[in-house]
Order: C-alpha cells, then sequence, then structure tokens
C-alpha cells in the first residue's frame, strides 16, 4: 500500500478544490470493498476472482470522476452524459461486489466473517452515496443532456435494485 500517495490524496479531499469529492470518496471505498472480498474469497478457497482486477478499476475511475467532474459540470451534455453513464457503470459494479460478500456469508471462517461483513456494508454505503451523487448532477444537469429519460430510467432502476433483498 501506498500510504504517502493515499495521506495526499486525502489531504487534497479536504482541500480548497471542488474535486475530488464524494464521488471519488464513494469509488475509493469501493475499491476497498472490492480488494476485501477478494482477499475474503482467497482465504475462503474460493478460488481466482475478478475483483482484485475490479478493485484497481475502480481507484482509476476516482481519479476519473475527480478530473472528469469539472468537465461534465461545465461542458456540453453530451460530456455529461458519458460521465453519468460512467458513474451508473460503477454503481452495477458495487451491486456485483454486494451479491458475492452474500455468497460468501456462512462459509468463510468466523475470523474473517466480520471482514466480509465490513466489505458489504463499504460497498453498499459507497454505492448509496455514489447514486445519490449521480441523480442529484442528473437532475441538476438535465436540461442541457440530450434525451435524459433513458438515463433517469437507468438510475432509477439501480436505485430500486438497492431496495431488494
Amino acid at each position: 500500500m501506498h500510504w504517502v500517495r493515499l495521506g495526499e490524496w486525502i489531504e487534497e479531499l479536504g482541500g480548497e478544490a471542488p474535486t475530488p469529492a464524494g464521488g471519488a470518496l464513494a469509488l475509493v471505498t469501493l475499491a476497498g470493498a472490492a480488494a476485501l472480498v477478494a482477499e475474503v474469497a482467497r482465504l475462503a478457497g474460493r478460488g481466482p476472482d475478478p475483483f482484485p482486477d475490479l478493485a484497481r478499476g475502480l481507484l482509476a475511475a476516482a481519479d476519473e470522476d475527480a478530473r472528469g467532474y469539472p468537465r461534465a459540470r461545465s461542458g456540453g451534455g453530451a460530456a455529461a452524459r458519458a460521465f453519468l453513464a460512467r458513474g451508473a457503470d460503477r454503481v452495477e459494479e458495487a451491486l456485483e461486489i454486494v451479491r458475492a460478500a452474500r455468497e460468501l456469508r456462512g462459509r468463510v471462517d468466523p475470523e474473517v466473517a466480520a471482514d466480509l461483513e465490513a466489505a458489504e456494508g463499504l460497498a453498499r454505503r459507497a454505492a448509496e452515496a455514489l447514486l445519490a451523487n449521480l441523480e442529484v448532477n442528473l437532475s441538476a444537469w438535465a436540461g442541457r443532456i440530450p434525451d435524459p429519460e433513458p438515463l433517469a430510467a437507468r438510475l432509477a432502476g439501480l436505485r430500486s435494485r438497492w431496495r431488494g433483498p
């Protein structure tokens, strides 16, 4: 782990610039949850899984979120739509992290069950925060996004999936 880089990022998060902010923090949290599910799965003998790669991709998405938000906010409708669609993709990935954690319940040693519970809870909360940001941004930018209804429907569908079991 690169503690210095993480420390610098945390300082930047608390800085005066508008980004990184909640979306990037949610994505970093999702990356940690994915990595923790991967660790627990390996310890449970579940074999290789896609979550280490997903964790790296979510970290890259956090960086893109911090760089892309200003462009989406001030750019044209296409930039805003693409930014929101990428965020919705990340929420889909979070659903997969939660699903994988649920599948591992009861199949892991008690010593790592708390880690699994933490990963599931962090993934759920981070994705809820990311989804809330997407919904707010879509509402704010809808006037300049051509045909925002399909994107709004996708976000509503993701929201209803979070209310599921």
